[in-house]
């Protein structure tokens, strides 16, 4: 009986010993989280305050959109030559049109005044907004753990310059009662 007892007794310790080497395990990813979190925020920042904001004004009339690169663009034809007609709003000569298709949900195109030519277009983005810094567009998540993509124009396409995690929520949360 008394062997009993010690297997019984080296069993509990075993286990004990394994549950905290698993909190431990958690605690130690849940902190490298953070730390690639913090990294990548202070890239992008860097990133935004090195780069060149000069942008060039376009005062001229821009040229008829040329849907070729991205016919479907087409089905949002009247959105997309109407915001082209009140002139540029993003990068100097481009035109930024976002494009609703719900609560918490964005889509946008990109338009070349100079050229007419639809560069960019990306019907839906669930639990994105659009935010327009002059010469970057960022992709603004909702919920707090989702990338936020800063684009920029590279030879009249629309590039990836960075991107990060979200730390907060769009939306303040309810306490839990």
């Amino acid at each position: 009986m008394k062997k009993y007892n010690t297997y019984k007794l080296l069993f509990y310790i075993l286990l004990i010993l394994y549950i905290l080497f698993a909190i431990y395990l958690f605690w130690l990813a849940k902190n490298n989280k953070k730390d690639e979190s913090q990294n990548l925020q202070s890239t992008c920042k860097n990133t935004l305050e090195k780069s060149n904001n000069i942008i060039e004004k376009f005062n001229d009339v821009s040229k008829p959109v040329d849907f070729s690169a991205f016919p479907e663009a087409k089905l949002y034809y009247t959105r997309i030559t109407e915001s082209v007609k009140k002139g540029p709003n993003f990068a100097g000569h481009y035109s930024l049109i976002g494009l609703g298709c719900g609560t918490d949900c964005i889509g946008l195109s990109v338009v070349n005044l100079k050229t007419g030519k639809v560069i960019a277009f990306d019907p839906v983005r669930e639990n994105y907004h659009l935010q327009n810094l002059g010469s970057y567009l960022v992709l603004e998540p909702v919920y707090k753990g989702q990338k936020r993509e800063y684009y920029k124009i590279v030879d009249d396409k629309l590039e990836l310059a960075c991107s990060e995690i979200s730390t907060e929520d769009m939306y303040p949360q309810f306490p839990e009662q």
